[in-house]
């Protein structure tokens, strides 16, 4: 049980205990006024329930839209990363093809893989 769970039965309790006690008073004593005491209080108590909701409803709603920003936010940088990623792989992947980037001090060699000729120097050593 979080805090503001607690915090709301704890108000629901308080306002049903009150609401009680004001009908078992109201029906023990008549009063001759035009507005007892019970109906005041249960207008007022009325009114801090209804705002309350009120208050805890504008709270779900900003913290709903707080997470969903924040999940947007963590989205587009995994997929910033993702990119990134597949990028070097494509590069890689380039590169074993023999159309990869290349020093600019070689020379052109056609259509021979730039690993396949790394291998032929190495031999050649």
């Amino acid at each position: 049980m979080t805090i503001l769970n607690f915090f709301f039965l704890t108000v629901a309790l308080l306002s049903f205990g009150a609401m009680a006690v004001i009908l078992f008073w109201s029906g023990r004593r008549e009063t001759n006024s035009n507005r007892s005491l019970a109906e005041i209080l249960a207008a007022s108590i009325l009114t801090v329930a209804v705002s309350l909701v009120l208050i805890a409803k504008r709270c779900f709603k900003a913290v709903y839209l707080f997470l969903l920003l924040v999940i947007h936010r963590l989205a587009s940088v995994i997929k910033n990363i993702c990119h990134r990623i597949e990028n070097r792989f494509s590069k890689l992947i380039q590169a074993v093809h023999g159309r990869g980037e290349r020093a600019l001090m070689e020379k052109p060699r056609g259509a021979v893989s730039f690993f396949l000729e790394q291998i032929k120097i190495d031999k050649r050593r």
